[in-house]
């Protein structure tokens, strides 16, 4: 990139990832911009107008109770979902913007080891067969959450971590 090092071209929707400082810049994370003022109303509208339109559809996605996991859209509402990804980088920080709780929609939960062991131990107590294919079966977050949190790659291990001693696999048949 030559040319003069004074000029500068922000897309419409960079504008929203940085912040407006009191000494007149726009910064994110290192990087400094020239002052705020060069940056024309044109393009801050423009961005601001396209990000206030994918929130009210989200929004108005949420009140007609229609699905908002991203899977979910992906499929049926490609449009919606790519002008997402450009404007917010992802789906949740969309979803988010519109003021909604995106743990909450989301398939694939995040879960911290804690929640992963509480929820193990809930099923023990609930005396739920905790044999690995039962629980591929039933409980696939909860199986690949706990091998990875918990059992560095093995559900016996996970199990383990938890307290239930309990062996799970089943006899071998002698021929």
């Amino acid at each position: 990139m030559g040319g003069n090092p004074s000029m500068h071209i922000i897309m419409p929707q960079a504008i929203l990832l940085f912040m407006r400082q009191p000494n007149g810049f726009l910064a994110h994370g290192g990087l400094r911009l020239k002052p705020a003022a060069l940056i024309t109303a044109r393009y801050v509208n423009i961005a601001s107008g396209l990000v206030r339109k994918i929130v009210k559809e989200i929004r108005m996605a949420h009140k007609a109770k229609q699905s908002l996991n991203s899977n979910y859209i992906q499929k049926n509402n490609k449009p919606l979902y790519m002008a997402t990804v450009k404007r917010f980088k992802n789906w949740g920080s969309a979803v988010k913007a519109a003021g909604i709780d995106y743990d909450g929609i989301r398939l694939r939960r995040k879960m911290s080891r804690s929640d992963v062991k509480r929820e193990i131990l809930e099923l023990y107590r609930r005396k739920i067969d905790l044999a690995y294919p039962n629980m591929r079966r039933k409980y696939q977050y909860l199986l690949a959450s706990g091998m990875k949190k918990l059992g560095n790659g093995s559900w016996v291990k996970a199990r383990k971590r938890c307290g239930i001693k309990i062996n799970y696999r089943l006899p071998r048949k002698l021929s």
